[in-house]
């Protein structure tokens, strides 16, 4: 399910109509009700994105209990209007095509800097992912999934994301991230208990 922001700015400059004026909690809960594991993907970096969007988005993904996250980083590709727009305004940084893999930031975001961008979307990575939230995502799924499911599928997926990211060096680089310690809940990548 692709949720992609949380803001409504980035949803309208994206053409996610679908997506406006959704309550993307209510929509997680009414799918959590009828049995349906979340597997969602958002994207960091839109024009209208600050260094809080990090902070921000974890907390909605654990207030949801989303189950699966797919975490990325804007990429202008070659050949969209992105990104002959950002190239229009040198903001193209990186013409490395191999780069082009959501995985790298090859332009200069507006509201941060690119090392904050790539380190924030690896630290929320970082703490979604963390031992301590996938055992409390766990618990809660088993209110709405099948046992055999939260073991074949919620499991597997959170284990494999979580060794992708070790060996991406992501658990790494979110640890350069420093949060606002007054709007968001943590969980670190050692597994710290949540809190607020």
């Amino acid at each position: 399910m692709g949720l992609e922001s949380l803001s409504e700015d980035n949803l309208r400059s994206w053409k996610k109509r679908g997506n406006l004026g959704q309550d993307y909690l209510a929509a997680v809960q009414r799918l959590h009700a009828a049995g349906i594991a979340i597997y969602t993907g958002f994207v960091f970096g839109a024009d209208a994105d600050t260094p809080d969007v990090f902070p921000r988005t974890l907390d909605f993904l654990l207030e949801a209990n989303v189950d699966c996250l797919q975490a990325t980083r804007m990429t202008p590709f070659p050949g969209t209007p992105l990104f002959a727009e950002m190239d229009r305004q040198g903001r193209i940084l990186d013409r490395e095509w191999s780069h082009y893999d959501f995985g790298h930031v090859v332009y200069e975001p507006v509201h941060m800097s690119r090392e904050t961008l790539d380190e924030g979307v690896a630290w929320v990575q970082s703490q979604f992912y963390a031992r301590r939230s996938i055992a409390r995502r766990a618990w809660h799924s088993l209110r709405y999934l099948d046992p055999n499911m939260l073991l074949r599928a919620f499991l597997a997926l959170n284990l494999g994301y979580r060794r992708k990211m070790a060996v991406d060096g992501n658990f790494r680089r979110g640890a350069g991230f420093e949060p606002n310690p007054l709007h968001h809940h943590s969980v670190d990548g050692a597994g710290a208990s949540i809190g607020t």
